[in-house]
């Protein structure tokens, strides 16, 4: 019988905590001019102090509104992420990286769209892992050849 009562708290338990870790979707889009030449292998990374994930610009759904190209995609987010980046990187060499920083949410849920921003910070290389690990990150471009705004969500799975 005790067995089966640490059993039954057990499972009860796991229960409570995997809805609490559950993770959600992070909605991104970046809009760029329409006549700025973006090339298709633009990387756009999800970074945080736990992790990385990415893809490239041609990976990404597109669509014009006016006179801006939206690309948009999606990254799984978990609540023991504290910190969180996207980043947009050339494979260039001596390239600049775009940071923009995302919010910790408190508490763990949905949210609507944020308004569009400019990078927070830039870097000349090694973006991610400078984020990942609180090194010191550039300030914000002015004046650069590429614009790129960002924007988010976060959705449940």
């Amino acid at each position: 019988m005790r067995i089966f009562i640490i059993a039954a708290y057990l499972v009860l338990l796991s229960g409570c905590m995997t809805h609490a870790s559950e993770p959600l979707v992070l909605i991104y889009e970046f809009r760029t001019p329409k006549d700025q030449k973006n090339d298709p292998l633009t990387k756009f990374d999800f970074f945080t102090d736990q992790s990385a994930t990415g893809t490239r610009l041609r990976f990404t759904r597109q669509r014009v509104e006016d006179s801006q190209i939206i690309y948009l995609g999606d990254f799984l987010i978990f609540p023991i992420e504290k910190r969180r980046a996207m980043i947009v990187s050339w494979d260039e060499e001596n390239s600049i990286s775009y940071i923009f920083q995302v919010p910790s949410i408190q508490p763990f849920t949905a949210t609507e769209w944020s308004e569009w921003k400019k990078p927070d910070n830039l870097s000349d290389s090694g973006a991610g892992w400078a984020f990942m690990h609180k090194q010191k990150l550039g300030t914000p471009p002015h004046g650069s050849s590429k614009s790129f705004e960002f924007r988010y969500r976060i959705s449940q799975r």
